[in-house]
């Protein structure tokens, strides 16, 4: 439903922030960049202290273009690079976590991506998406400058049930 009520940057947007939220709900600290890449950096509780750094990509035709831009913005040495590919329209929506030092800049065949190796990140990326998603109150969706909050009611709701994250 929110892909055909959202215009493809909407759509794609509202999935980088679901993705997010995911990172969020599993005990991440989650600094997003509004503008480039990566599209958010997310840094695992202190006792693990690993910093990934994600490029979110959403299409639903069968390549994903990839930019030079896009792999710089994720491959700090310091950091994991994620390159996160959303696969969809399928019967079963979900994330490939894609190193990003295991690609190049062209266009992806999707097929070719889903044989890669993933990137663990600690939790289950795609059943914390059917969670989200499951929750959504998609027919309260709305597009232009009151889609962000829209984003933002949603992702509080979520986390307000699922956060792992303590109190400060």
């Amino acid at each position: 439903m929110l892909y055909k009520n959202l215009s493809p940057q909407e759509f794609g947007r509202v999935m980088q922030q679901l993705l997010a939220c995911e990172f969020q709900a599993a005990g991440f600290q989650v600094i997003e960049n509004a503008i480039g890449v990566p599209d958010f950096t997310a840094t695992s509780p202190a006792s693990v202290g690993q910093t990934i750094d994600v490029e979110v990509k959403t299409s639903d035709k069968s390549k994903i273009p990839l930019t030079q831009r896009d792999l710089d913005g994720i491959r700090n040495p310091a950091h994991t690079g994620v390159l996160a590919i959303l696969m969809f329209p399928v019967a079963n929506p979900g994330w490939l976590l894609i190193p990003a030092d295991s690609v190049s800049p062209r266009s992806w065949e999707i097929r070719h991506l889903k044989m890669k190796s993933q990137v663990d990140v600690g939790f289950d990326v795609d059943d914390m998406f059917h969670r989200i998603m499951a929750g959504l109150e998609t027919a309260s969706v709305t597009r232009g400058s009151e889609l962000d909050g829209w984003i933002k009611a949603q992702r509080h709701a979520f986390l307000a049930k699922n956060s792992r994250q303590t109190a400060p």
